[in-house]
C-alpha cells in the first residue's frame, strides 16, 4: 500500500512542469439570453442547458462545424443538469420545473417525462445506471429519488396535469417567470412512486450525484453531495431502496457542489473555492486544494488531468501531482459548467458563452500511471 501522509493543502501556484503545448480556445458559441448552466457531449454533439423559464430549451450543437442543430423544447424551468447514458443514445435533463425528461439523441424526440409524486422543488442533478436501468435524481427538498425503467409496475402513463399541480408550492432556487406550454401527446409520462424516494437523504439541497466504483468492490456506488458539505455513498440494489453505506466528512465550512471520480480518488468541488480529495481505499481526506477564489461549480477528469470551473470566472487544469498547469480567464462571469470529448474541453458561463478548448494531444495521451494504460494505481498520488 502506498505511504499515506497527513491531509495537506496546495496554494495557487503554477507548475514548473507545465505542458509544452498550451491549450487554447478554438471556438466560441453564444447561447442567446441564457446563462449556460449545464453541458453534456458525445463525440459529435454538444447539448447545453440554460437558465430561465422563457428560454428553457436545450440547445443541440454539432461539433464538426460548431453549428446549432436544433432546440429541445418542453421544460418549463432552468436546465440544471444534463447527462448521457453509456452509449450516448439517451439524454437526461433535470430542471427547475421539478421534472426530468429523457431524449433520443438521434431523433431529438422526448421519450419520457418523469416527475415525483411529491413536490421536490428544483431537480439539481440526474444520473443514470445502465447496469440497473435506473435513473437517480438529487432534489431541492433534500431527497434522493429513483426510477427503474424496466419496472413493469410503471407502465401506465400519468396525466400531464399532475405535474402542474405539484409544481406550485415550493419556491424554486432558480425561479423565474413561468412559461405554459401544451403537453406533448407523444411523450410518455411517469410518476416516481413513494417507494422510489429516500426522504431527508442530506441536511441540505442535494446538489450533485455521481455513479462509480470504489477499490475492492464490484458494484456500482451512488455518491451524493449537498449544501451541508458531507458526501454520502449509497449501495444500489435492483428493485430495492438505496442503502446508505458511508459518509465522508468534508467539514462544516462549505457545501459540496460538484463531484468527479477517477482511479479510486473522489474529487469534491466546494463552496468557497476548495477541491477536497478523498482516497477511496481508506475513505480518508488526503488533500484540500486551495483551487479558486470562489465556489467550484464543475469538475471534469480527463486522462491524467483534472479541470475545475468556478464562480471566480476561471477554468483551471491540474496534474496528477496536484500542480496547477494552466488557467483560462476567457469567460466574463462565472463558469457554471464543464464537459469534455476526446478532442475538446467545453465550458459554459454566465456570460451566455460556450468556450471550446483544444486540450492538445499531450493531454489526450494515456498517462503511464493510469491503470487503463497498464500502469500502476497512482494518478493524483501522494508525493
Amino acid at each position: 500500500m502506498p505511504n499515506r501522509q497527513d491531509t495537506s493543502s496546495l496554494t495557487r501556484r503554477s507548475s514548473t512542469n507545465a505542458l509544452n503545448t498550451q491549450s487554447h480556445c478554438v471556438h466560441t458559441l453564444t447561447q442567446e439570453e441564457d446563462s449556460v448552466l449545464s453541458l453534456a457531449a458525445t463525440e459529435k454533439l454538444l447539448f447545453s442547458g440554460g437558465q430561465g423559464a422563457h428560454h428553457s430549451d436545450i440547445h443541440v450543437w454539432e461539433l464538426e462545424h460548431f453549428q446549432l442543430v436544433t432546440n429541445l423544447k418542453g421544460h418549463l424551468g432552468s436546465i440544471l443538469s444534463l447527462t448521457l447514458c453509456e452509449d450516448g443514445k439517451w439524454l437526461f435533463s433535470s430542471s427547475g420545473d421539478g421534472t426530468v425528461r429523457v431524449w433520443d439523441t438521434e431523433t431529438f424526440k422526448c421519450l419520457y417525462h418523469i416527475h415525483s409524486s411529491q413536490d421536490v422543488g428544483d431537480v439539481f442533478s440526474v444520473v443514470f445506471s445502465d447496469t440497473l436501468n435506473t435513473m437517480y435524481i438529487g432534489c431541492q427538498n433534500t431527497s434522493i429519488q429513483w426510477f427503474d425503467f424496466s419496472d413493469s409496475n410503471a407502465d401506465a402513463p400519468q396525466s400531464p396535469n399532475i405535474t402542474h399541480a405539484l409544481r406550485s408550492h415550493m419556491p424554486r432556487f432558480f425561479e423565474g417567470p413561468q412559461t405554459v406550454k401544451e403537453p406533448e401527446e407523444q411523450v410518455t409520462r411517469y410518476s416516481i412512486p413513494d417507494s422510489g424516494i429516500y426522504q431527508n437523504s442530506h441536511f441540505g439541497y442535494v446538489y450533485c450525484l455521481l455513479l462509480g466504483k470504489v477499490p475492492n468492490t464490484e458494484d456500482e456506488i451512488l455518491f451524493s453531495g449537498s449544501g451541508e458539505g458531507d458526501i454520502k455513498l449509497w449501495k444500489l440494489h435492483k428493485g430495492k431502496p438505496i442503502e446508505l453505506w458511508k459518509t465522508l466528512k468534508v467539514g462544516l465550512d462549505a457545501g459540496t457542489l460538484t463531484l468527479a471520480l477517477h482511479d479510486g480518488f473522489l474529487f469534491c468541488g466546494s463552496q468557497g473555492g476548495n477541491i477536497k480529495i478523498f482516497d477511496l481505499e481508506t475513505f480518508q481526506l488526503i488533500r484540500s486544494l486551495i483551487a479558486h477564489e470562489d465556489d467550484v461549480l464543475s469538475l471534469v477528469v480527463r486522462g491524467s488531468q483534472v479541470y475545475s470551473a468556478s464562480a471566480d470566472g476561471a477554468v483551471k487544469q491540474w496534474n496528477r501531482s496536484f500542480e496547477l498547469l494552466q488557467t483560462w480567464n476567457d469567460h466574463h462571469g462565472s463558469v457554471l459548467s464543464l464537459t469534455s470529448t476526446r478532442d475538446f474541453l467545453i465550458s459554459g458561463g454566465s456570460d451566455k458563452l460556450i468556450k471550446v478548448w483544444s486540450i492538445g494531444k499531450s493531454n489526450a495521451q494515456a498517462d503511464p500511471m493510469d491503470p487503463a494504460s497498464g500502469g500502476k494505481r497512482g494518478m493524483f498520488r501522494k508525493q
